[in-house]
């Protein structure tokens, strides 16, 4: 028997499932993507530095800022840039925003009509109607957070490498914190809605990954990736031991970690770093399961978790800057030829970027892995098991294209 879903709706980008079942057993599962593949790896090679953080946003709509960041950040470890502490701040408030937004967006817009038998916004509107608001209002939130400092909320303008071409002013900060407790009272209000959803059960043991600060709950900073198996690599070397692969016809790659299937995201991030959580976000893990944690249905509870942290985090972070003026918005450096590696953790994930320049800063090789071709082999080794007693029927495909949602997968990032 096959199983076949054409088309999932709700995730970034497109996508679909074929699966082969004989007799009760699954020979396969495998998630087909259905987006061209924009060969921005290739593109870049042969052009200027300066064209990779604006080019490499460009790979997705919804999480560009992440790509920007992580291709500053390769670059500026090519040419030896340490930012200024104000600068790294204010890149991590950049992050926190893409967080904050992706996530409302996902957890409830997307994934959230699953477990209650909703199909459209509109009808989450009609059940929720605080809910909805407050959603689309956190989303605005971190929307604002990334137009402040980055020129504009979609493929950012003011960053470059050594810094930024601008600075926000004093009022805009201020602004920020003064908005921030009634976001903080807004998520709230989605923790409270997803305190009604009853996860499947599920459970495969499966090994987490996430880049690592042993002082914070990073999404920006961190030169260590870490598993909760105990591997423990600099982020430079972490590529040597990644083995990516592709099938014939297949838009996207699958990474696996020496041969082994990984996952990463919010729920890896929260296994691995949970005790750098900020005090709000650590008040409602009472409403987790013991860790480990390897149902991966809560993965989007992860989310909502990683929320709270990063306004608590936004907070934190600009409470200090909100008290001086900002200065020296980027720092001066001399071209050479170099080797640098980024990662930071995407809302779905490490990404990391890879670029060798010339002399002239000229890009001589790139490589850009990104989560969702790390998470989607264990996808699939989920999926082996979780389609044990489904057949091709409505039902089925409902149960399972929860399971694929829950992973929050960007289609567009697989095949950049």
């Amino acid at each position: 028997m096959k199983i076949t879903i054409k088309h999932i709706a709700k995730i970034e980008g497109h996508g679909g499932l074929e699966a082969d079942l004989e007799n009760g057993d699954i020979k396969s599962a495998k998630i087909k993507t259905h987006e061209g593949a924009r060969l921005i790896e290739a593109i870049l090679v042969g052009r200027s530095y300066e064209e990779a953080p604006l080019i490499t946003a460009r790979i997705c709509g919804v999480c560009p800022v992440v790509h920007n960041l992580c291709s500053l950040k390769a670059l500026e470890n090519a040419l030896g840039i340490t930012l200024s502490p104000q600068n790294i701040i204010l890149r991590e408030v950049m992050e926190l925003g893409q967080t904050i937004q992706s996530h409302a967006l996902h957890a409830y817009f997307m994934a959230l009509g699953d477990y209650f038998g909703l199909k459209h916004a509109f009808d989450l509107g009609k059940r929720f109607p605080e809910a909805t608001v407050n959603a689309l209002k956190i989303r605005d939130f971190g929307n604002r957070l990334i137009a402040t400092l980055g020129g504009r909320s979609i493929h950012p303008l003011r960053t470059k490498v050594g810094g930024f071409t601008k600075l926000p002013t004093q009022a805009e900060i201020k602004k920020i914190l003064q908005d921030i407790p009634r976001v903080i009272n807004q998520a709230r209000s989605l923790v409270e809605v997803y305190r009604k959803v009853k996860f499947p059960e599920f459970n495969r043991p499966t090994e987490f990954y996430a880049l690592t600060d042993s002082h914070k709950y990073t999404f920006y900073q961190g030169d260590q990736i870490v598993s909760s198996q105990g591997l423990k690599i600099p982020v430079g070397k972490f590529e040597h031991d990644v083995t990516e692969i592709q099938r014939p016809y297949e838009m996207s790659k699958r990474a696996f970690w020496k041969t082994k299937s990984y996952f990463v995201g919010a729920l890896a991030r929260l296994h691995l770093n949970e005790k750098n959580l900020n005090p709000k976000a650590k008040s409602i893990l009472k409403y987790l399961p013991p860790r480990p944690i390897y149902n991966n249905f809560y993965n989007i509870y992860a989310q909502l978790i990683e929320i709270m942290h990063s306004l608590e985090e936004v907070q934190k972070l600009l409470k200090p800057l909100s008290r001086r003026e900002l200065t020296q918005p980027a720092k001066a450096y001399k071209l050479k030829a170099g080797q640098g590696v980024g990662a930071v953790e995407a809302p779905r994930g490490t990404l990391y970027h890879y670029y060798e320049i010339d002399k002239n800063g000229i890009i001589r090789q790139c490589n850009i892995i990104t989560p969702t071709v790390q998470m989607l082999a264990n996808l699939e080794a989920d999926l082996k098991i979780f389609l044990k007693g489904k057949t091709n029927d409505s039902a089925s495909h409902a149960s399972i294209k929860k399971l694929i949602r829950a992973y929050d997968p960007c289609m567009t990032c697989a095949t950049h």
